[in-house]
C-alpha cells in the first residue's frame, strides 16, 4: 500500500509542517510521502481555515474511505503514531 496523505489549502507554515513530517517519517525508516491534493472535505478544512497547518489523511491506514466498505488496517496504528509522535517532538518552539 502506497502512503499517501492529504494536505488542504496551504497556509503559513504547511510546508514547515510537511517538512517536519516527511523527516519524521525517513528518520523512522519509512517512505518520504509527497502529498496529494484531492476534493472533498475533511474536519481539518476548519483547522485550515483558521490559518492553522494542517495534514490530513496522517492517521490509521485503510480503504474505501466513507463508504459501506470502509476499513482500517489495525496493524498500522503504531506506526502512523509513531510518525505523529515524532513530527510533534521535532517542532520547534515557535512553530
Amino acid at each position: 500500500m502506497k502512503t499517501v496523505f492529504k494536505a488542504m489549502e496551504p497556509v503559513a507554515g504547511t510546508g514547515q509542517l510537511l517538512q517536519l513530517y516527511q523527516d519524521s517519517c525517513e528518520r523512522l525508516g519509512f517512505s518520504r510521502p509527497q502529498p496529494v491534493y484531492s476534493g472533498g472535505c475533511s474536519d481539518a478544512a476548519y483547522i485550515s481555515m483558521l490559518g492553522i497547518p494542517v495534514l490530513c489523511g496522517v492517521g490509521v491506514r485503510g480503504d474505501a474511505s466513507h463508504t459501506a466498505n470502509e476499513c482500517a488496517v489495525a496493524s498500522s496504528l503504531t506506526e502512523q503514531a509513531k510518525k505523529i509522535v515524532l513530527t510533534i517532538l521535532s517542532m520547534p518552539d515557535d512553530f
